[in-house]
């Protein structure tokens, strides 16, 4: 769940430096207005952003203004339901799926592909797509041997089930990953002003 936590923490700095770095970019062009379109030094736009944004986080970060501070309740109250029913500790599991530099294992170990409604073996605790178990247990009854390579678990149909914990992980990466394209695309743009219209001395 910390690493999680993580995540939704991280969203939500970018959105309030996203905010801040909008607004100095309008501060800056009605002083470029002001100036008779003369730049500006690029250090002073970056130097202002910087200030601004250690400024604001002090007066006004809150993670419920991350879009997935709603994702990371639900999130909170699987794990609460999943833990009734297994005395396992969950972060173990939760540090696996997201690594420390934010990034996350999406990919099903079988199928090579982003994961499609998530299933786990519950002894071993190993997550495949569904539709991958699907093949593995085709016209067979049984026991099964657990494709992640190295396991020599075993099991039977009844062993498997939704893994509604890591769906919502999915979903929190996934949107978190989007939200930073974005993100990236807005910087493209404020890069193009700052460019064309902050003078980049001692080139």
């Amino acid at each position: 769940m910390k690493a999680c936590e993580k995540i939704v923490r991280s969203d939500a700095e970018m959105k309030l430096y996203n905010r801040v770095v909008e607004s100095v970019v309008e501060e800056f062009k009605i002083l470029e207005s002001k100036n008779n379109g003369d730049g500006f030094e690029s250090v002073l736009f970056n130097k202002a952003i910087e200030a601004k944004y250690k400024s604001e986080k002090t007066k006004s970060f809150n993670i419920k203004d991350s879009d997935l501070y709603d994702d990371l309740n639900e999130l909170k109250k699987l794990e609460i339901n999943e833990e009734k029913e297994s005395d396992d500790d969950l972060d173990d599991d939760d540090m696996e799926l997201v690594n420390d530099d934010d990034s996350m294992n999406t990919v099903c170990p079988i199928t090579m592909c982003e994961y499609v409604k998530p299933y786990k073996i519950k002894r071993c605790k190993h997550i495949f797509s569904k539709s991958a178990l699907d093949q593995i247990m085709r016209n067979k009854h049984g026991p099964f041997e657990c494709p992640m390579a190295g396991c020599r678990n075993r099991f039977q149909r009844g062993d498997i089930s939704a893994d509604l914990v890591f769906e919502a992980k999915l979903k929190m990466f996934r949107k978190r990953k989007a939200a930073i394209k974005r993100s990236q695309a807005n910087f493209d743009d404020w890069n193009w002003f700052s460019f064309n219209n902050v003078c980049v001395c001692g080139f």
